[in-house]
C-alpha cells in the first residue's frame, strides 16, 4: 500500500490552490530530520506545527506529529520528556476523524520507540503487544509493517531472545518480499544488530557493507552503517582500523551516541591509555543529555561505564557524581533486572577506592609544578577542593576549582562553587561573578540569574543586576529591551567603564538594523579604549563594518588609514582590487560558499554564480563581511601562497540584478570557438562559472566503440533578471550553432518552454 498517496494528492491540491509553501515546508523539515540537520529541523519545527492551526486537517496533524516525534525520539533519543506528546498523538490517531490516516499506524511505532528510550527491557512486553495489535490491522504491503516489525524484534532483543528475534525478522522479510516489495532495508538494518548480538560478525559485516553501498543518500543511514561496521570491527579485534575511522563525538549527533559508546566500551579495556579525563567529559555530556530527556535505562547503563572508567583512573569524584545521577534514575526503571545489585557493588568499589586514596600521601599541584606534566583538571578538582574548603573566601582557589570542574563538564558543581562564593561577596566587582553568569547563561537557568539580580539590587549594586538581566534578554533575542537596558547601564558611573556595555548596545542596535546607533556605540567604545590605552584594532574593524553598511565611506577611509591599510585615493565608494576571497553564507540553516573579489577593508563583490537554479543568486552583489578569518593561514610559507581567506557575510548592501543560474553541459569546442563564446558572454554581461575537472570526458554514442572519449566541460551561467528565459535559450543556440558537438541546457529549455526534446536527445547521446 502506498501510505503516501493521500499526502501526495493533498500536496497537489494545496499547490494548485497557491499554497505550495505548505508541502515544501513539510518536505524541508522531514529532509532535515533524515539528514540529521538538527539546527534546521529545530528551527523549522515551530513553523511546521503551526500549519495545523491553519490547515485544520486531522490527517495532516497526525502526519506532522509523527515527523516531529521521529526527530525527537530518534535524533535526540528523548524518553519520558516526550511521552506526554506521544500519548496525546496516539490518542488523536485513534479518533474517528484520523483513524483512516495511514500515518496513524506510524504513531504506534512512536509509542513503542518512546518506551524503548525510557526503559527498553522494562517495557519490552508492552512494546511487543502494541506492535502485534497494530500489525493485525495491516498487511506486508504497508511500509509501516517493516517499521513495526523492527520495533518488535528490538523488544525481543531487549529480553535477550536473539535467536527468536532473528527467526521472527526473517519471517517478516519473507512476508514483505512475497507481497511484491523488494526493498526491505529497515528489516535488514535490524538484522545486522541481531547478527552482532549472536556474534555472527562475518555475516553482519557483509550485510552492513552491502547496505552502506546501496543506501548512502540519507545522512542518518550513512552514520548508522558506518558505526555498525566499526562496532563489528571492534568486536572482531581490528582496533587500528576502528580508531582510524571512528569519528569524534563532535562530528555526530545524539542519534549516533549510543553506537559510538558501544564501540568505545569494546575498545577501552584493550587501550587503557585512551581512558582520559577528556573522554570522561564527553561521557558526562551524554549523561546530562540523556538525563534531561528522561532516557532512564540509558543513563543507568552509561553511568556504569563512567564509574568503571573513573575508578580505573582513580577519579573518585567522577565516579561518585555518576553514581549520584544513576541513583536518581534507577527508581524510574520499570524493571530493575539486577541493576540495584550492580550499583550496590559499584558503590562499594567507590568507597574502597576512596579509602585507598585517602590512606596514600596526597599529591598537590605544587609538587607537580616543577616538571612538565599534562593538564589534568580531573585531578586538579580534588586538589583545589581540599584547599578551597580551608579557604572558602579565596577568590583564586574558587576560580581554579570552578575552571577544573567546568573542564570536566561538571557544570552544576562549578555553578554551586561560584554561587556560594558570589553570594558572600556581592560588593566585589571581580571575574568570578561574570564566570558564574556565563555558566548560568550556558545552562539556560533564567530563574537563577534573576534571583542573583535581585540579590544585587538588595545589596545596592544595581549595575550588576542590570548586567545579569541583560544577558537573559540577549539569550531571548529581545533586542529592543536589551538596548534599553544597556542605556540604563550607561547611566551608572562604574558600568560606563565596562567595554562590554558598549559592545552589548552595539550588538542590540545591529540586530535591530539600527546601524547608525551601532556605529555610535562603537565610536564610544573606541574612545574608552583609547583613553585606557587598550588595543583598539578589533573595534576599528567593527567600525569599518558598520560604516560600510551605512556606506559612510569617509569613516571607512579614515579608519583604514589609522590601521595603515592602503586604499586608492579618492572619495566615496571604495572599489579596489584587494584579491580573491571566499565568503560564507548561512541560508536556510545551511552553509554555502562563494568566491568574491575583495574591494574594500570589509566589502566584497561576489563573482561566483549560484550553482543550482533553486538557490538564491548572489553574483555581482556587494556585501559587508566580518573581518575575522574563519580559516587559518598555513604555517608553511610555500603553502601560504595558495591560501584563500574565508570570511563570514554580515549583510548585503547592494543586491544583485542577476537571475537564477542555468546549468550547461557538453563537449569542449575548439579553442577559438570557446574563446569567442566566452567573449560573447562577457559582452552581454552574462556571468559564466565552470568548475568541471580537467579529466571530465563524454562519449558520443554515434561514434565507434573504440573512439577516444571527448573532452567535456560543464558550467553555469547567470544573466540579468530583465532577460527572458526564451531569449537566453535563443542566444545560447546562436552562440553554439557552429559547434561540432551540441551543448545541452535541458533545465533552461524546459523552463523557457523551448525544444526540450532536443536537449533530452543530446543528454542521451552523450550519456550526461
Amino acid at each position: 500500500m502506498d501510505t503516501w498517496e493521500w499526502y501526495n494528492k493533498y500536496s497537489k491540491e494545496l499547490s494548485d490552490a497557491g499554497q505550495g509553501y505548505i508541502p515544501q515546508l513539510i518536505e524541508d523539515f522531514s529532509d532535515s530530520v533524515l539528514h540529521l540537520q538538527m539546527e534546521k529541523a529545530d528551527a523549522l519545527l515551530p513553523e511546521v506545527k503551526a500549519l495545523n492551526q491553519t490547515a485544520k486537517n486531522p490527517w495532516l496533524e497526525i502526519f506532522i506529529g509523527h515527523w516531529e516525534l521521529r526527530h525527537r525520539l530518534t535524533n535526540y533519543s528523548e524518553g519520558e520528556k516526550v511521552l506526554p506528546d506521544v500519548v496525546a498523538l496516539f490518542e488523536k490517531a485513534h479518533r474517528e476523524d484520523a483513524v483512516g490516516c495511514p500515518q496513524s499506524v506510524c504513531v504506534t511505532q512512536d509509542l513503542s520507540a518512546c518506551y524503548e528510550n525510557i526503559d527498553g527491557p522494562g517495557w519490552a512486553a508492552e512494546r511487543m503487544a502494541v506492535c502485534e495489535e497494530t500489525m493485525g490491522r495491516i498487511d506486508p504491503t504497508w511500509s509501516c509493517f517493516q517499521c513495526l516489525s523492527t520495533e518488535y524484534a528490538s523488544a525481543l532483543m531487549d529480553t535477550q531472545k536473539n535467536e527468536q528475534a532473528l527467526a521472527y525478522l526473517d519471517k517478516q522479510i519473507a512476508a514483505v518480499r512475497a507481497s511484491g516489495e523488494e526493498n526491505v532495508e529497515p528489516l535488514l538494518a535490524t538484522r545486522i544488530d541481531i547478527l552482532i548480538a549472536l556474534q555472527r560478525y562475518d555475516e553482519a559485516k557483509a550485510l552492513v557493507e552491502e547496505l552502506g553501498e546501496e543506501n548512502d543518500y540519507w545522512a542518518r543511514d550513512r552514520v548508522s552503517y558506518l558505526l555498525k561496521k566499526l562496532y563489528i570491527l571492534a568486536l572482531s579485534g581490528q582496533d587500528d582500523e576502528v580508531w582510524e575511522q571512528l569519528p569524534s563525538l563532535s562530528d555526530i549527533t545524539p542519534y549516533g551516541w549510543d553506537q559510538w559508546l558501544d564501540i568505545i566500551g569494546v575498545l577501552l579495556p584493550r587501550h587503557p591509555d585512551r581512558n582520559t579525563w577528556q573522554l570522561a567529559r564527553v561521557i558526562q555530556q551524554i549523561l546530562e543529555q540523556r538525563s534531561q530527556v528522561g532516557a532512564h535505562r540509558k543513563v543507568v547503563e552509561l553511568a556504569k561505564l563512567q564509574i568503571t572508567l573513573a575508578l580505573a583512573r582513580e577519579s573518585v569524584w567522577i565516579a561518585k557524581s555518576a553514581l549520584k545521577l544513576a541513583q536518581r534514575h534507577i527508581p524510574k526503571l520499570r524493571a530493575l533486572l539486577g541493576v540495584d545489585v550492580e550499583f550496590l557493588e559499584l558503590s562499594e568499589k567507590i568507597a574502597a577506592k576512596e579509602a585507598e586514596l585517602l590512606a596514600s600521601p596526597p599529591v598537590t599541584a605544587m609538587e607537580n609544578s616543577a616538571e612538565e606534566v599534562p593538564a589534568d583538571p580531573e585531578k586538579d578538582v580534588e586538589t583545589y577542593r581540599r584547599a578551597f574548603l580551608q579557604e572558602p573566601d579565596n577568590a583564586e582557589l574558587a576560580g581554579k576549582l570552578a575552571d577544573a570542574l567546568n573542564a570536566c563538564y561538571a557544570r552544576d558543581e562549578a555553578i554551586e562553587v561560584l554561587h556560594h562564593y558570589v553570594e558572600r561577596h556581592l560588593q566585589d566587582d571581580e571575574a568570578l561573578c561574570f564566570q558564574l553568569l556565563d555558566l548560568l547563561v550556558a545552562k539556560g537557568d533564567v530563574e537563577a540569574i534573576e534571583q542573583l539580580a535581585r540579590r544585587y539590587e538588595d545589596a545596592g549594586v544595581e549595575h550588576m543586576a542590570l548586567w545579569f538581566r541583560s544577558r537573559v534578554l540577549n539569550q531571548q533575542g529581545d533586542w529592543a529591551g536589551l538596548e534599553a537596558l544597556g542605556q540604563q547601564l550607561l547611566q551608572h558611573e562604574l558600568a560606563r567603564e565596562w567595554p562590554g556595555v558598549y559592545q552589548l548596545n552595539a550588538w542590540a542596535a545591529q540586530k535591530q538594523s539600527a546601524f547608525d546607533r551601532q556605529l555610535e556605540y562603537l565610536q564610544q567604545l573606541l574612545a574608552l579604549q583609547a583613553r585606557r590605552e587598550q588595543d583598539t584594532r578589533n573595534t576599528q574593524w567593527d567600525i569599518m563594518a558598520a560604516a560600510s553598511t551605512l556606506q559612510r565611506w569617509d569613516i571607512v577611509r579614515q579608519t583604514a588609514a589609522e590601521l595603515d591599510m592602503p586604499l586608492t585615493e579618492g572619495e566615496g565608494f571604495i572599489d579596489d582590487n584587494l584579491g580573491i576571497i571566499r565568503l560564507h553564507y548561512r541560508e536556510n540553516y545551511e552553509s554555502r560558499y562563494y568566491y568574491a573579489q575583495r574591494i574594500g577593508p570589509v566589502t566584497a563583490r561576489v563573482i561566483e554564480p549560484a550553482y543550482r537554479t533553486d538557490l538564491p543568486q548572489h553574483v555581482d552583489e556587494i556585501v559587508v563581511f566580518d573581518a575575522e578569518l574563519l580559516n587559518r593561514p598555513p604555517e608553511d610559507e610555500e603553502e601560504r601562497k595558495n591560501f584563500m581567506p574565508l570570511y563570514n557575510v554580515l549583510r548585503t548592501i547592494i543586491p544583485t540584478t542577476y537571475g537564477e543560474s542555468w546549468f550547461c553541459d557538453g563537449v569542449m569546442p575548439e579553442e577559438a570557438q570557446y574563446t569567442a563564446f566566452r567573449e560573447a558572454l562577457n559582452e552581454l554581461q552574462w556571468h559564466y562559472w565552470s568548475n568541471s575537472p580537467e579529466d571530465y570526458t563524454l562519449t558520443d554514442s554515434r561514434q565507434s566503440e573504440d573512439a577516444e572519449p571527448l573532452p567535456g566541460f560543464y558550467f553555469v551561467i547567470s544573466v540579468p533578471q530583465s532577460v527572458a528565459k526564451v531569449d537566453i535559450d535563443k542566444t545560447l543556440d546562436r552562440l553554439t550553432a557552429d559547434w561540432e558537438h551540441p551543448l545541452c541546457w535541458w533545465g533552461l529549455a524546459r523552463a523557457a518552454g523551448a525544444n526540450e526534446d532536443k536537449h533530452r536527445a543530446i543528454a542521451e547521446r552523450y550519456g550526461m
